[in-house]
């Protein structure tokens, strides 16, 4: 099994990804997607790839723009973050 494709999360991002139920919410004033963001996270998952993955919702603070994200924990306990592709098809990102 290789390892995930994606940007590797920070230390906050990981910590949050790992520790929070679903449903919750964090402010990041940095991210793999920009400054100053809202990130909600899912349920954990796993996925095909026997990942334990969490989709999330990333929403831009300053104008409300959202994007749907994917996060999954490598083998070695690191969580690398990636864009929703299906995301794009279905109208769910906004930018």
């Amino acid at each position: 099994m290789s390892e995930p494709a994606g940007i590797p999360a920070s230390g906050d991002l990981s910590q949050f990804l790992a520790q929070t139920p679903a449903g919750s919410a964090t402010t990041l004033s940095s991210s793999p997607w920009g400054a100053n963001v809202e990130v909600v996270a899912d349920s954990p998952y796993f996925s095909a790839s026997r990942r334990i993955c969490r989709h999330l919702t990333v929403t831009r603070r300053s104008n409300g723009d959202r994007l749907a994200a994917v996060a999954c924990k490598s083998g070695e306990g690191a969580w690398f973050t990636s864009r929703l592709v299906t995301a794009l098809y279905n109208g769910a990102e906004t930018w």
